[in-house]
């Protein structure tokens, strides 16, 4: 080797097992006969190390617009490389590194390289190419107005990758506001302001901030009912409801109008609302309970101790007559003498429990008479005689 006699190698070939680089040299043999000595040509032996990569290609992760570049080491002898995309080889990317100027999302994907070389071809690892496009707003929140009270859900629909949100009202972040969409739940007026999110894209800079939208909170009527009874009879006049903010409307069973009718209501428990929209368009109610009772004690005929009052009596010729009995709607009146002759006679209707009869006897003489009061509605006569005393 290198006109080096190599020791033991004296046949006719000599094998090298296993050639390494420090085996490469020129190697010639020198041939003895009897007749004499020769030297053949030299034989060049040159030993190529065998291809291996040394350095592999690195995943990574990036925002649209990046430059990205991928690279590997190899050894060998003669090395050619060819750059390829999902196991697709890339046109003209044969060095040992590939630059994508500017990714895109398209670009994502899996890239490796194939090495050729004297000794042997392989295939590095795939690296993984993730391109995170920047946030960007699509839909933006509506600015609203509404009544206190409403329930209120802004919302933003936005493209980007592992997106981030953040609510803010007037430019100050809200505490726990970090989904794509913030309800506030029965607002108030202390609710009005202007609203916007910013939308961040992964690490992708910069975030998106969204338009801003308004909020705006009217407030509802507010107002309390006036004294209205919890417990009426059935047989009470209709009686006036009064809030105390006007305008509003009254419903309910036994309501007419802005009255309450215990007759029209009839026995039982009912509700009694109050209704009053603000020139904002906001609607508030408030409801009360009024008990309609039979109140039979006051089923009284007039037969029957103070089914009638007559007061004053003794008087001057003027008195009157109070019902304190709901049977009868209407009375007939008699007043006779003390021998017995009829002086007056009079007849009365549209009578409720509590209606007030007045009577003028005052051109009739002082003395003692008789107030003969009758009813015989349904064909049944049913009286009472009173005596009445007139002075002078």
């Amino acid at each position: 080797k290198n006109t080096v006699n190599i020791p033991g190698a004296t046949s006719s070939s000599y094998t090298i097992t296993g050639a390494t680089a420090s085996d490469a040299g020129s190697y010639d043999v020198v041939v003895t006969g009897t007749c004499g000595t020769v030297t053949s040509n030299a034989a060049v032996l040159t030993v190529n190390p065998i291809t291996a990569i040394a350095t592999q290609p690195n995943s990574q992760t990036v925002c649209t617009g990046t430059n990205v570049t991928f690279s590997a080491t190899a050894n060998g002898a003669s090395l050619a490389y060819q750059w390829r995309k999902n196991t697709v080889n890339i046109p003209g990317a044969t060095s040992s590194s590939y630059t994508i100027p500017g990714a895109t999302a398209g670009d994502a994907g899996n890239y490796d390289v194939v090495i050729t070389g004297t000794c042997g071809v392989l295939t590095s690892t795939a690296a993984i190419l993730t391109v995170n496009t920047n946030a960007a707003i699509t839909t933006q929140p509506a600015s609203q107005t509404v009544c206190a009270g409403t329930n209120v859900t802004f919302s933003v629909i936005a493209t980007g990758s592992s997106l981030t949100y953040q609510w803010r009202k007037n430019s100050v972040s809200i505490a726990g506001a970090t989904s794509s969409s913030y309800t506030i739940t029965g607002v108030t007026t202390g609710d009005t302001g202007n609203y916007d999110v910013v939308v961040v894209s992964g690490s992708c800079t910069p975030p998106a901030t969204s338009n801003v939208a308004t909020l705006t909170v009217n407030p509802l009527p507010s107002f309390t009912l006036g004294n209205i009874p919890s417990f009426v009879c059935i047989s009470d006049s209709a009686f006036t409801l009064t809030a105390s903010l006007t305008g509003g409307t009254w419903s309910g069973t036994g309501v007419q109008g802005n009255k309450f009718s215990p007759s029209v209501a009839g026995a039982g428990s009912f509700t009694i609302t109050y209704t009053v929209t603000n020139s904002f368009g906001c609607t508030s109610s408030v409801s009360t309970t009024i008990a309609v009772n039979e109140c039979a004690e006051r089923h009284r005929t007039l037969i029957t101790k103070d089914a009638v009052i007559i007061y004053p009596n003794p008087n001057m010729g003027k008195f009157s007559i109070k019902m304190n009995s709901d049977l009868y709607s209407k009375l007939g009146m008699r007043v006779y003498s003390s021998d017995g002759k009829l002086v007056k006679t009079q007849e009365f209707s549209g009578l409720i429990y509590g209606s007030i009869i007045p009577v003028d006897l005052q051109y009739l003489p002082g003395g003692v008479y008789l107030l003969y009061l009758y009813n015989n509605n349904g064909g049944q006569l049913i009286h009472n005689t009173f005596k009445i005393v007139i002075g002078r």
